[in-house]
C-alpha cells in the first residue's frame, strides 16, 4: 500500500470517526432538551430558564447533526453510482430499473 493510499484510508477512518461521535452529540443533545422539556412540564424548571435551554439544546445538536451529514443531499454522495444505460439490454429501460410486468 502506497502511502498516499495508506493517508487517503486514515483520513477517511478520522472522517467517519467524527461523523459518527457528532451524530451521538447530536442524539443525546436532543435527550437532554426532551428532559428539559419534562422538566418545564412538571414544574421543576422555570419556564423561561427551561426554554431557554431547551432551545440552546436543539441549535447545539442541530451543528452536531449537520456535521454528522444529516443535511447532505443523498444525490451529491453517490455521484459515482449514478444509474447507466444499458447499451446490451433493451435501449428503453435503465439497468437499475425493473421490467415491465404484463399484469
Amino acid at each position: 500500500m502506497t502511502p498516499d493510499r495508506a493517508t487517503r484510508r486514515k483520513r477517511r477512518r478520522i472522517r467517519l470517526a467524527i461523523r459518527r461521535t457528532s451524530a451521538l452529540a447530536a442524539a443525546i443533545a436532543f435527550f437532554f432538551a426532551w428532559g428539559t422539556i419534562g422538566a418545564i412540564e412538571t414544574d421543576a424548571v422555570s419556564l423561561v430558564e427551561g426554554t431557554v435551554r431547551t432551545f440552546g439544546l436543539l441549535f447545539i445538536g442541530t451543528g452536531f447533526a449537520f456535521v454528522g451529514g444529516a443535511f447532505r443531499n443523498p444525490t451529491e454522495r453517490r455521484s459515482k453510482h449514478e444509474v447507466h444505460r444499458d447499451t446490451v439490454g433493451r435501449p428503453g429501460r435503465t439497468s437499475r430499473q425493473k421490467s415491465s410486468s404484463a399484469w
